[in-house]
């Protein structure tokens, strides 16, 4: 041990210098050859390398959060977004390296592979928790030779890749020679893809024995989340040799090394002999359950209180080295909402928390915003309920860690039924029978969160039919409900039918049952509603209640926690005129009244208003006069019908109408539809939709469409924007049929035939 300051400096120095500074200690091999595919095309290179626009630059500007902590020199991102015409000139040097990474970033998801969840649009860390989650819980299953996890960390794994390597591995992938952002960690992760695509070669061609399978689903092979590698396979010495030639392969070529002290490997129930076997052929000991992979507990069973006790000290200990007496209680919520929720995230929405260890977080959390200590209570004459309500029904938007909790692994189990991720296939392999929970005991940490939530999700959502290969015919809720049930089918027979959907269509047409059309003819009726894509198009499970047919957290939030009253004063206690410390202090409202600006924003010129600009010498505000504007209709060139377009909604009763015209004006057709409950967006696409397939019914090969809605009008550009009940109608209107299209935005007020 260096206890002489000179040599602890010396010892320090030395050891930076020789990582930073060192000779490579690379070796020239193969692997890369081997392994990396030419994947980036010409056109990738082309739009990787053009010059970037000034509305690029803007874009990457704009979208910095405004409200982050500010840079060196003192300005946040709302300064720059604020004063952008005066300083954009000054800043565009400063925001190439944002850019190239933003290309980079457009195409990672085509060259990286699935296995890495780090950095790539997408894909979430949460995916590799479970992952390494169930594999854990599977390492008991008895098999022959035992299966194995191994945690692997690489040693300074940001710092000792070698740049020659990194350059190899791009021109391989296809990409020239003027890519690469050293700042943009999507630059590690491709280099990552050596060791990736070098382990998959050797599952495919069978020198690694993958662990074993689960239901007929293979368990991934291995996951990673940057440098945080974990590897599941069989506990063979033959695997065991495969792995270590596989990482000195790797290490000759890139530099990085394995992290010996901090590796570990977790394996089931076996001897102390072959424990120290394994120990011996690796180079690093064995781990013990629960170890930390991600910032998540991970163990086997059940979450219990003792998995996750450490998660929650590290909470208790976060709170206490802040100083809160002397920071100001909007501070204090600010923490907590941003750091300590930020800290549980990741778990709550993994792991079914205790509700005696999520009581007492909250109670260190309430101690901590109303006392500024974690173990002093404060009394307080706002209900701690109340406090964690939104804004706008009267509370500080603070959700406690139990709501966050179940809304988060109600997400997850709506993942966990849509999404065809491994995790997802493995999980559904090990947790159902039929598409129904199995009845049996099953050792895992994630099913406990997800299976309260199956029935909830199964009745809220509803298969959007594509190819029909993966939606059963009979079974499942493609409808609205199932078939089982409005046919009342007899639960004998239930078992037995499983047909899909596709078996019961032909050229993208239905063929109902003669069976249903003769004795149900009103369900006939409604199947052939149903509108097929004569296009490629996957199933998906969609949400029933949302525009784009996907869960998202706030709408879970809100779909279990939304029977709350708005109060009418939130709007003005909260606006952005107000200062947060203001807002705290209801009875310092006096100083937004006063605010001119406020007063500019929520009043209106009525005899009430002007009693208060006189009570407090304000000048009143004078309404502007109005524009008249002359509008004239822009008639198409000929053989151009133009369709101008409407849709509109009253009394949540949605409608919609269209009119085509010449290039005369003369009238060519019109059309009225009742949608029934709707919003407008979904009206005033749908009109579009309908006006293109009258236009492809007419023959016509050229459309011009014309609207009032400039986000029905986006869906051009942008069919995800396309509500998912009219997906396969909008992708039917194949826009490639029309030799030529154009449409045009005309304001509401000038929209006067729609």
């Amino acid at each position: 041990m260096l206890t002489d300051p000179a040599e602890l400096e010396n010892h320090i120095f030395n050891y930076f210098q020789n990582i930073f500074s060192g000779a490579t200690t690379c070796i020239p091999n193969t692997l890369v050859q081997e392994c990396i595919p030419s994947l980036v095309s010409g056109e990738d290179n082309v739009a990787l390398v053009r010059l970037p626009s000034p509305a690029e630059i803007k874009s990457s500007v704009f979208e910095m959060n405004g409200d982050g902590a500010p840079g060196p020199d003192g300005y946040s991102g709302y300064f720059y977004q604020t004063f952008w015409d005066i300083i954009h000139h000054d800043i565009i040097a400063s925001i190439i390296t944002k850019i190239l990474a933003d290309r980079l970033s457009l195409i990672a998801s085509k060259i990286i592979s699935t296995h890495q969840r780090g950095f790539i649009p997408g894909r979430h860390i949460s995916n590799c928790v479970i992952v390494t989650s169930e594999a854990i819980n599977i390492l008991s299953k008895k098999c022959f030779a035992g299966d194995i996890a191994l945690k692997i960390d690489i040693q300074k794994a940001f710092d000792t890749i070698d740049w020659l390597f990194l350059m190899y591995v791009l021109r391989k992938f296809g990409f020239g020679v003027r890519q690469g952002d050293p700042l943009s960690p999507l630059l590690f992760c491709i280099a990552e893809e050596v060791l990736i695509r070098c382990i998959s070669k050797a599952m495919t061609a069978g020198a690694l024995q993958p662990m074993t399978l689960c239901r007929g689903i293979q368990v991934p092979s291995h996951v990673l989340y940057a440098d945080d590698i974990m590897i599941f396979c069989k506990a063979s010495k033959k695997n065991i040799k495969q792995l270590l030639l596989i990482f000195k392969l790797y290490g000759q070529a890139s530099g990085q090394l394995i992290n010996h002290q901090k590796s570990k490997f977790y394996v089931g129930s076996i001897s102390n002999a072959r424990m120290l076997m394994l120990s011996n052929l690796f180079g690093f000991t064995s781990g013990s359950l629960p170890f930390i992979y991600l910032g998540c507990p991970i163990f086997m069973g059940k979450p219990k209180s003792i998995h996750l006790c450490a998660l929650a000290d590290k909470i208790k200990a976060k709170l206490a080295t802040w100083k809160g007496s002397f920071i100001s209680i909007t501070g204090r919520v600010q923490l907590v909402r941003s750091i300590i929720h930020g800290m549980l995230t990741d778990s709550l929405q993994v792991y079914l928390w205790p509700i005696s260890l999520l009581n007492r977080m909250e109670k260190w959390i309430r101690n901590f915003i109303w006392s500024g200590e974690v173990n002093t209570r404060m009394i307080c004459i706002v209900s701690w309920k109340t406090v964690c309500l939104p804004y706008e029904v009267g509370g500080l938007d603070l959700c406690s860690l139990r709501k966050i909790n179940t809304s988060l692994l109600l997400l997850l189990c709506w993942k966990f039924l849509s999404s065809n991720d491994d995790w997802a296939r493995l999980c559904r392999a090990r947790f159902l029978r039929a598409g129904m929970p199995a009845a049996h005991f099953i050792r895992s940490s994630v099913w406990p969160g997800i299976k309260p939530h199956i029935s909830t999700v199964q009745q809220q959502s509803r298969w959007l039919i594509g190819s029909g290969d993966a939606v059963l015919f009979w079974s499942d809720n493609w409808l609205g409900d199932k078939l089982l049930d409005l046919l009342h089918m007899p639960t004998s027979l239930r078992p037995l039918l499983q047909g899909t959907v596709r078996s019961f269509t032909h050229n993208h047409l239905w063929r109902v049952p003669h069976c249903i059309v003769n004795d149900y003819p009103d369900v006939a009726q409604c199947i052939n509603k149903i509108v097929l894509p004569t296009t490629t198009l996957l199933d998906r499970l969609v949400w029933y209640s949302s525009k784009d047919g996907e869960l998202k957290a706030k709408q879970a939030n809100d779909f279990l926690f939304s029977n709350y009253q708005s109060v009418s004063w939130a709007h003005c206690l909260w606006s952005s005129a107000v200062p947060p410390s203001v807002s705290f202090v209801y009875g310092d409202f006096s100083y937004y009244v006063t605010s001119a600006p406020g007063l500019k924003v929520y009043t209106s010129n009525a005899p009430m208003e002007q009693q208060i600009l006189q009570h407090f010498h304000l000048a009143p505000r004078l309404r502007k006069a109005p524009q008249i504007k002359l509008v004239l209709w822009k008639a198409p060139n000929i053989w151009w019908p133009k369709a101008n377009t409407d849709g509109s909604v009253v009394s949540n009763t949605a409608a919609c109408g269209g009119l085509f015209r010449d290039h005369l004006a003369d009238h060519v057709g019109s059309f009225a539809h009742n949608l029934g409950p709707g919003s407008i967006l979904h009206a005033e696409i749908t009109v579009i939709t309908i006006a293109l397939e009258l236009a492809a019914a007419h023959g016509w090969q050229r459309i011009w469409i014309e609207s009032d809605s400039m986000g029905a009008l986006s869906s051009f550009d942008n069919p995800s924007i396309v509500p998912w009940d009219l997906r396969n109608r909008w992708s039917n209107c194949d826009l490639s049929w029309f030799n030529r299209y154009t449409y045009s935005y005309l304001s509401g007020r000038q929209h006067v035939c729609g």
